[in-house]
């Protein structure tokens, strides 16, 4: 994982997920936190972001997912856990089949590592009630998405 923790700051390289179903989204939550993410995760060394992305949802979800298009890639700080966390993400526009989607429970849960992740259908028009990470998402999600992709820093 590229992944990198100094002192009072880490620098995070993940890809991250767009999974959207009858205009709901699948977002994920760690178990104690208070914040929600997309699905997906970080990239591992001599992997490009999107074979990344097809692993972690696959591993995360047990989904056989394609990239339908890059969205955005979003240069970002924020603080999380008391560090300044320095993330680059690339978000996906994700292809899973309806039949798949239609069959997907309203939560689901995987065990990563040490960690329990929940996965849950939120309604789009909710996104600005929800702790969504990074905070761009939370303004971009909701809109139309965009034809091109889109840099944010």
């Amino acid at each position: 994982m590229i992944f990198y923790d100094f002192q009072s700051s880490c620098f995070n390289y993940r890809a991250g997920g767009i999974i959207i179903y009858k205009n709901k989204i699948l977002l994920a939550q760690a178990e104690h936190s208070n914040y929600h993410f997309l699905p997906g995760g970080r990239i591992d060394f001599h992997e490009s972001s999107s074979q990344g992305m097809i692993r972690e949802i696959k591993e995360e979800l047990n989904l056989q997912a394609k990239i339908n298009r890059l969205l955005w890639v979003i240069e970002c700080n924020f603080e999380l856990k008391g560090k300044i966390v320095h993330q680059i993400g690339f978000y996906y526009l994700l292809d899973i089949p309806k039949t798949v989607l239609s069959t997907l429970p309203n939560k689901m849960t995987c065990q990563e590592k040490h960690l329990q992740i929940t996965f849950s259908w939120f309604l789009l028009k909710e996104l600005p009630q929800i702790n969504l990470l990074p905070p761009l998402l939370k303004q971009k999600l909701p809109l139309q998405l965009p034809s091109s992709i889109e840099h944010h820093i």
